[in-house]
């Protein structure tokens, strides 16, 4: 314990939302499972602190009232974008989710016991003396040799697809897209459960076509939930899609009783529980989240934009959709398709025009990050369809030492964009943007002093796809577009 404790006190991110946690005071609270173990894992790769983390897990039990409206009062006290669950009701809404039963708890700590894999079921708590308090029911040794051990006591198979044989990538989850360390220990995971897989040939199986509405720099995609057809932003840039509240009537979409999300967006924090639709399709194929339980689920927030030129906008297609396909994404030529691509590695497109490979990184959530110099500074740039212009966020504003004081000659305007508020941002004249072997002179960006998740120092938006037929290819981890 000693070991994981000084890596943790080293981080002054952690320790910093440790004491923020001790402050809420909340019963039996604990941070756990993935801040941690990749907290650690950073550590012995040598990788910058806070890669691959995507959000702070915090548990706690207050089995006095198991309402959903006690639950969510507790997650909007919170003031930083944090995953919080009341582990005295998870029973009321498990089965619903992942169609097994789950046997009520006793307390926060014996939910650990019950966490799918080994490594995530470690916890910490600072006390009022200073303390640290971890608990790991599995001890600590697959967290230190990087090895994602299945729990024993925890039942699977509900949660493997079977279709003609498994695939690893179902199997491993998102493990294309998760930093190298984080790969390696998923594959070790998936071999302890499927030591007989064999890999076949590359296949590339186009499955839907679809055609884009493409209203100044704003991707719109037609999608149709429970057979009502809808049109939403096509957002690469979004970790989940997302309707609006006007959507939800439009689509007839229920609401989900015991479970909603808590959206982080350029304009704050916002919750509202989660719908639920029969069915999510686009161009006949229907759609699911890569998710363990491959469900269907919808956030609900505010958009920025409700209406483009007139028509409305009822959602934001995101990654959780996007991922489980290739997409060949032709804005020139206005077009969308989809493709099941398996065992593919390098150079494998069915396209007869020259094309390029363009670097990226996959920190999280299946995000494509891009690595460009702008100004001669090496930045990394988060891809984002749904950007109608790209933007130098606060993580690149400080790498280029571009304070407000240097931004008070430019123009400026107030935009919103997902969440309840308002921010200002500024148009800047930057030198040059290079992206591989590609240079834009004297570039005109966004700028503001946000936060982007996953962290990156930009976004590259439409303005840059519009430019090129792009393949996004989340089974390779490539990303490749046409000279």
């Amino acid at each position: 314990m000693m070991r994981l404790e000084s890596i943790i006190r080293s981080d002054p991110d952690l320790m910093g939302l440790l004491e923020y946690l001790r402050e809420m005071a909340l019963p039996q609270w604990r941070l756990v499972s993935g801040c941690l173990y990749q907290t650690v894992w950073n550590v012995l790769t040598n990788r910058p602190r806070g890669t691959g983390i995507q959000d702070f897990d915090v548990i706690y039990f207050d089995a006095g009232d198991l309402s959903w409206e006690a639950e969510d009062t507790v997650i909007k006290r919170a003031t930083r974008p944090l995953q919080i669950r009341n582990q005295a009701r998870v029973h009321l809404w498990y089965e619903q989710h992942f169609g097994v039963p789950y046997a009520p708890l006793g307390s926060v700590d014996e939910a650990l016991t019950r966490y799918p894999v080994t490594v995530q079921a470690v916890g910490a708590r600072l006390e009022d003396d200073g303390r640290l308090d971890i608990v790991a029911p599995f001890g600590l040794d697959d967290l230190f040799a990087m090895v994602m051990r299945p729990n024993p006591a925890f039942d699977h198979r509900p949660h493997v697809r079977r279709e003609g044989g498994a695939r690893l990538s179902d199997l491993a989850g998102d493990q294309r897209h998760q930093p190298k360390s984080r790969m390696i220990a998923r594959i070790l995971f998936v071999a302890l459960l499927w030591p007989g897989l064999v890999f076949a040939a590359c296949s590339v199986r186009q499955r839907t076509v679809v055609a884009l509405d493409i209203v100044g720099s704003v991707v719109l995609v037609p999608v149709e939930v429970n057979g009502i057809p809808g049109t939403f932003i096509l957002d690469t840039g979004a970790a989940q899609t997302v309707v609006t509240p006007d959507a939800v009537s439009h689509f007839s979409l229920a609401l989900d009783e015991w479970t909603a999300t808590t959206m982080h967006g350029v304009g704050g924090l916002e919750r509202r529980r989660n719908a639920d639709p029969h069915s999510v399709e686009l161009g006949g194929v229907a759609l699911h989240r890569r998710s363990l339980a491959r469900d269907a689920t919808l956030r609900v927030a505010t958009l920025a934009r409700s209406m483009v030129r007139g028509q409305r906008i009822d959602g934001l297609l995101g990654r959780d959709f996007l991922s489980l396909f290739d997409l060949d994404l032709d804005l020139p030529g206005r077009t969308l398709a989809l493709f099941d691509v398996q065992d593919c590695s390098g150079r494998f497109l069915p396209w007869t025009d020259a094309y390029l490979s363009v670097p990226v990184e996959n920190p999280a959530e299946s995000a494509l990050v891009v690595p460009v110099v702008l100004d001669g500074v090496p930045l990394r740039a988060l891809l984002d369809s749904g950007a109608s212009r790209t933007l130098v966020a606060a993580p690149g504003m400080a790498r280029l030492s571009l304070g407000l004081e240097r931004l008070r000659g430019d123009p400026s305007q107030v935009v919103s964009g997902l969440g309840p508020h308002t921010v200002t941002m500024w148009q800047h004249r930057f030198g040059a943007l290079r992206i591989g072997d590609e240079t834009f002179a004297q570039p005109m960006f966004l700028v503001a002093p946000i936060e982007i998740q996953p962290i990156s120092d930009m976004l590259l938006g439409a303005d840059w796809l519009m430019r090129h037929r792009v393949w996004i290819s989340y089974a390779t981890n490539q990303l490749f577009a046409t000279k």
